[in-house]
């Protein structure tokens, strides 16, 4: 709505003082007559009719704005892709899920088959809340799964002191994501609430959480803080075993974090975790390709969708092409007049080709800077993301394809009213 508001509003800006460019190119042109008689007489007809040139220069506007803001979204999508990868995998290769289990870690590390191809190995205790009710909001989060991991693992099996993740928000009192996992892990009612690509909501940091499940059978009640939001795999609660042990009971888990050796490929490693371990059960996920994949996906959309406000370019173009037929029959009589006092038919030629040039760049120019205008909002949002990137060849492409179709639907009543003999013009009454 904002677009469309701010294309509208700039049409006006511009058919309401189309004499500034007037005088600019009288004072350009000052010393060719003959430039000047056409300029003036191609930009005095969109002047008198105010509104049917605006109503042109809009659709045309619109249709750019459109195009340009979405080919400037999809390219700051698709250069962030790898980083966004890199920031939602949290510095980790491989995601496994299997069976419960309770030693994950001396189990991969135990294989023969792994040896010297994984450096590090994150297990989780994992439990499916029935409800997570954020005490300071009065929302619930139904279904919400809870992970813990162990506070006290070390070097690079230390979930809270490797991972990458970016944290969303922060707690009052706490600077860093360093200083919220450090307080996660010396307290088991500290949590971080971590949030998917796709996912639906979540607290805010520093909200109180009341956390409810039945492990075996009876209700079982636990109250957390949120001290962080991070962008992650999955959407649910990470805080320390000793949360999960104590309160509900639950020493083993499905899911885990896998790092491979430095120079091997994390798609054969996952294919041998998942071979070796088939009796877990157990499905391997390579985080960073599964990731990229996804988004490519949803950004296959974003070109569908423009190919489809492409053809609204035929709109725009049927339209400057109907306005020409119409303006040669309503100034057939000016055309003989001018033909009479001189102008010859190219000069008529180049008037019609100037005027409807002067519809289809404004638009054009409106269209494109407020489309690349919006891009460069989406970019500016906190925690985007994005870099902006101005996807030139696309725009370029676009706007010289609108533009040469503009001046082919005009051609033939340019031609046709330059031929126009200035006695029968004369004659003529609509």
């Amino acid at each position: 709505m904002g677009g469309i508001i701010m294309v509208v509003a700039s049409v006006l800006v511009v058919m309401y003082n189309t004499d500034v460019p007037l005088k600019l190119l009288r004072f350009l042109l000052r010393k060719r007559r003959t430039l000047t008689a056409i300029f003036k007489i191609a930009l005095s007809y969109p002047e008198n009719k105010r509104f049917r040139t605006a109503a042109t220069v809009a659709m045309f506007a619109l249709v750019l704005f459109t195009v340009s803001a979405v080919a400037g979204i999809q390219a700051e999508l698709n250069a962030s892709i790898s980083q966004s990868a890199k920031d939602q995998s949290g510095g980790y290769d491989i995601a496994t899920n299997t069976a419960p289990i309770a030693n994950l870690t001396s189990s991969v590390m135990a294989d023969a088959t792994l040896s010297n191809k994984v450096s590090a190995v994150i297990p989780f205790t994992t439990i499916l809340l029935q409800e997570a009710h954020d005490s300071s909001t009065s929302q619930d989060f139904p279904l919400t799964q809870l992970v813990g991991a162990d506070p006290s693992a070390q070097a690079a099996d230390n979930f809270f002191t490797t991972n990458s993740f970016k944290m969303l928000g922060l707690a009052t009192g706490f600077g860093s994501a360093t200083e919220v996992w450090n307080a996660v892990r010396s307290n088991a009612s500290y949590v971080v609430w971590s949030v998917s690509f796709a996912g639906n909501g979540h607290p805010n940091p520093g909200d109180d959480l009341v956390l409810a499940a039945r492990p075996a059978g009876n209700l079982v009640l636990k109250s957390v803080r949120v001290l962080g939001v991070l962008r992650g795999l999955f959407d649910g609660i990470i805080g320390v075993r000793g949360l999960l042990k104590d309160s509900f009971n639950v020493d083993s888990g499905t899911l885990g974090l896998v790092n491979v050796a430095k120079g091997l490929d994390p798609v054969n490693v996952a294919n041998l975790l998942k071979k070796d371990f088939i009796q877990l059960g157990m499905q391997t996920i390579v985080i960073e390709v599964t990731i990229e994949q996804g988004q490519r996906i949803f950004l296959s959309f974003f070109g569908l969708f423009e190919g489809y406000l492409a053809l609204g370019l035929v709109v725009g173009v049927a339209g400057v092409g109907i306005i020409s037929i119409r303006s040669v029959v309503e100034r057939r009589n000016e055309i003989g007049i001018l033909r009479a006092l001189g102008f010859r038919k190219r000069m008529v030629l180049l008037a019609f080709l100037v005027e409807s040039s002067y519809i289809a760049l404004l638009g054009i120019m409106i269209g494109v800077s407020l489309g690349v205008d919006l891009a460069y909002a989406f970019t500016a949002q906190p925690n985007s993301g994005l870099s902006f990137v101005i996807p030139w060849t696309q725009i370029i492409e676009i706007s010289v394809a609108s533009y040469a179709l503009a001046m082919l639907s005009v051609l033939g009543s340019a031609r046709k009213a330059s031929k126009i003999p200035p006695a029968e013009a004369l004659r003529y009454t609509e």
